[in-house]
Formats: C-alpha cells, sequence, structure tokens
C-alpha cells in the first residue's frame, strides 16, 4: 500500500490494547429482572452502534464476575466470532457492559487517535478484507486477538506523532459524502412517490 508523505502504516496493538469479551458462567441465564446491566452481544451490533431491539441484562452476582470484560464509549467493538467484521462504537446508555466472548474491543492507549477514523477504515472494503484474510476458516469463522493486534493501519502523522486534526478532517469528508448520498436516495425516493 502506497501512502502519502507523512503517513504511516501502524500496527493497532501500539494504538490499543486488544482485548476479548467473556461469555456467562456456565449454567448461568440473562436476567428477567430490569437491572440496567447489560450485556452486548454480536446480534446487538448494528450500524456501528448498537440496537437496543433485544438487548440482554445480567445479574448483579453475573457483573462482579464479568466485570473485566466491559466495554466503554472510548472503546470500539470488532466482532470476531462467526460473523466476522462487524465495527462500531457503544453508546453512551451502555458504557460499562459486560461485551460477549464473540467481539474484541480496542481500548486507546493515548488521545492521538480518532475513534470515528479507526471505525470507518476497518468497516472500509480493505479494513473488511484485512479481517477476512486474517480469519481462520473452520465451523465457525474465528478472528484471532493477535490477529487483530497485528493488522496495519494507515495514520497520518505530524511533529513524530498521530495527526488527530488529520483524521478529524477525514473523517467530516467522509460523513459529508454520506449525508449527500442519503440525501439524493431521498429525492429521489420522493419523485418516484410522486410519479
Amino acid at each position: 500500500m502506497e501512502l502519502p508523505e507523512g503517513w504511516k502504516l501502524v500496527k493497532l496493538e501500539d494504538l490499543f490494547q486488544v482485548k476479548g469479551g467473556k461469555r456467562l458462567p456456565k449454567g448461568h441465564k440473562f436476567s428477567k429482572e430490569n437491572t440496567g446491566i447489560f450485556y452486548i452481544r454480536v446480534s446487538d451490533f448494528k450500524n456501528g452502534s448498537i440496537d437496543e431491539k433485544n438487548i440482554k441484562q445480567i445479574s448483579e452476582e453475573d457483573y462482579k464476575i464479568l466485570k473485566n470484560y466491559t466495554i466503554t464509549v472510548n472503546d470500539i467493538y470488532i466482532s470476531i466470532a462467526g460473523t466476522i467484521g462487524l465495527v462500531g462504537k457503544i453508546p453512551t446508555k451502555f458504557n460499562n457492559s459486560v461485551l460477549t466472548e464473540n467481539a474484541a474491543k480496542l481500548v486507546p492507549i493515548n488521545d492521538f487517535i480518532f475513534q470515528d477514523y479507526v471505525i470507518y477504515y476497518l468497516s472500509s472494503p480493505i479494513g473488511q478484507d484485512l479481517m477476512l484474510k486474517k480469519t481462520r476458516k473452520m465451523s465457525q469463522p474465528k478472528l484471532a486477538l493477535y490477529q487483530i493486534r497485528n493488522m496495519l493501519i494507515p495514520i497520518p502523522y505530524k511533529d513524530g506523532k498521530p495527526d488527530l486534526q488529520k483524521q478529524k478532517q477525514i473523517v467530516s469528508k467522509i460523513e459529508t459524502l454520506f449525508n449527500n448520498i442519503n440525501k439524493a436516495i431521498e429525492l429521489r425516493q420522493k419523485a418516484i412517490n410522486e410519479t
């Protein structure tokens, strides 16, 4: 991959701690009570966020067992078993929820990386292809944590450190493009409906 001047290919492990989630202990079930302690599964990952429709909750006792496997609003999730490569972040409402064993989280090491930049890159065809190439093909496909740690991501640099401002500019351009596409689709659909 040829990079613009001032860019570097950086391993994800140099930017993030890569950690796995955890399953409920054997014999334990999701809570039927409203405990306010959420357990996020891959089936809850939707459009780079969380679909609240069928979100599960767990008991306080189970949370005490699983509290080392929580995900925060600063982290990035990646699905790593079965469905590979769903990437996103969680809304504030789900801060410190327990993360399933079928997903990993990227925990930022410093403030030089813009969360949305990494999410857009990993969600892009290049990022998705990279994850699929690193996936073990078994009865259930699996993307190992060490494979995620070794993934390379292009980062703009300035003055010897990642250029946060440049990352934000790139994200802003991507979001403007998506908004323009969505508006064009809406206008086209409106024109079709009016004929």
